[in-house]
């Protein structure tokens, strides 16, 4: 837990010293896995047990994180 708490006070920390750059080394990355788990997600629903990740999808989805959300 004091790892846990270590780690969240160098987060706000850095996040306070450099806010956009903070934000967009957090957004982009949390984007990129969420879609990658959304899409395995859609093909699980479709009887596929795996299918071809759309890199297309998933770039507009990180800019889209790394421009208008952050």
């Amino acid at each position: 837990m004091a790892a846990a708490r270590a780690l969240l006070a160098r987060y706000s920390t850095v996040l306070k010293a450099a806010p956009l750059r903070t934000n967009l080394a957090t957004a982009v990355p949390l984007m990129v896995v969420g879609d990658l788990c959304a899409q395995q997600l859609e093909h699980r629903q479709h009887g596929r047990c795996t299918g071809p990740i759309d890199v297309q999808r998933t770039v507009v989805m990180s800019s889209y994180s790394g421009t208008i959300f952050t």
